[in-house]
């Protein structure tokens, strides 16, 4: 495994975590265990996956001595899927190989943009100030406005209205045959279906550790060239900035580039009321392009469409539970795909069990005795050995 395959950071949430049912069902030494090798399979020469080897994972988990592993370690194994790749024994966990790949596909298409991006806006970059001022606004203007969207966060639950309230009949304004206003339902861009709004919550979850490169690249959708940030001294008040901004906006609707956008110009705002200090260029000049370019976001997804995406590899990706079980699935194929549509694709052998009990739910009149005994030999692989 090279070096430079080394990742920057290791994308963790505490709350799935402690969600996970095999994380539930575990005795406290066996959780420290399970997160300890969770965390080792991003740093191992063989990450993003495990060896397959009581000798190496008992070290890996930090236990005191081999013993200590063996008398905990069957619920610990079971939260992992056994492969081989290459000849090589090695155990895996679907999640962690997912955000693996996506770490991967970021950096590769950060280096990307950040060498087309370079070659088109060379000449023009080097005639341009190092850093660009905000436009010229009052300090109150910029204050009222930082309240009013911290409000928008604040408050944009829906408030319980008393039952007085709820059959209060809303009220005319002075023009008698003006009618009140009513909220419109959201449309998608692209077929024009009714369909609910996707927050920015829905498109960019950015953890505290992530790089600035990155985190430029996703709130800018692809369109400022990361390399232009070398030249910039304040790059830890950017990120500060670009962060708050994103958190600020998480329950916003995501309409796409206009949306990068908005949380763009909050960034600039905040840097210019919290710090004193402006973006780097040509930060104002790329925000412009995205509102007037509009339409949907081109390098991010919303959760639903990578779940569609996947869908269709839920018996062939080797993270899936269910690829080793492949040649007896195939003929219950469609009814797999149309399950990971909605749940995602199975990362270990309880959550397996929990998805084929979900498509004999949703599929009660068909004939599945083949995907049955399936499920009833990965249950067997969780009863406690004898």
């Amino acid at each position: 495994m090279n070096a430079n395959s080394k990742p920057w950071y290791q994308p963790w949430s505490e709350e799935q975590f402690r969600a996970c049912i095999d994380v539930q069902t575990m005795l406290p030494v066996q959780r420290w265990m399970y997160r300890t090798l969770c965390q080792s399979a991003f740093v191992e020469s063989t990450r993003p996956y495990l060896p397959d080897d009581d000798s190496q994972l008992w070290k890996m988990a930090g236990c005191e001595n081999q013993k200590q592993w063996n008398q905990y370690k069957h619920e610990v194994r079971a939260a992992f899927i056994p492969l081989e790749i290459n000849g090589q024994k090695l155990l895996s966990r679907g999640r962690i190989v997912k955000d693996w790949d996506r770490l991967t596909e970021r950096r590769e298409a950060l280096k990307e943009f950040g060498r087309k991006g370079g070659k088109a806006k060379k000449a023009k970059s080097s005639e341009e100030p190092e850093s660009e001022p905000a436009p010229k606004r009052s300090h109150s203007e910029v204050i009222k406005e930082s309240k009013v969207e911290y409000s928008k966060v604040k408050y944009s639950a829906k408030p319980k209205l008393s039952i007085v309230q709820a059959k209060a009949k809303p009220k005319l304004t002075d023009n008698s045959s003006e009618k009140p206003t009513q909220t419109k339902p959201s449309f998608s861009s692209d077929d024009m279906t009714l369909t609910t709004a996707e927050t920015v919550a829905d498109f960019i979850a950015i953890p505290d550790n992530t790089s600035l490169e990155e985190i430029v690249s996703i709130v800018s959708d692809g369109e400022y060239s990361t390399n232009l940030l070398d030249r910039y001294n304040h790059q830890d008040q950017l990120k500060r900035a670009c962060l708050q901004a994103v958190r600020e906006k998480a329950t916003s609707a995501f309409v796409g580039k206009e949306t990068c956008a908005d949380i763009m110009g909050r960034a600039m705002e905040i840097l210019s009321v919290t710090f004193g200090i402006d973006t780097p260029k040509p930060w104002l000049r790329v925000m412009k392009d995205l509102r007037t370019k509009k339409g949907p976001a081109t390098s991010l997804k919303s959760r639903e469409e990578i779940l569609k995406h996947m869908s269709s590899q839920v018996l062939t990706d080797p993270g899936s539970a269910l690829h080793f079980f492949e040649n007896e699935l195939k003929s219950f194929r469609s009814l797999l795909v149309a399950t990971a549509n909605t749940r995602g694709i199975p990362d270990c052998w309880r959550d397996a069990v929990q998805f084929l009990d979900e498509v004999v739910r949703q599929n009660p009149n068909a004939q599945l005795s083949g995907l049955l005994s399936v499920r009833d030999k990965i249950q067997a692989r969780l009863a406690p050995a004898a």
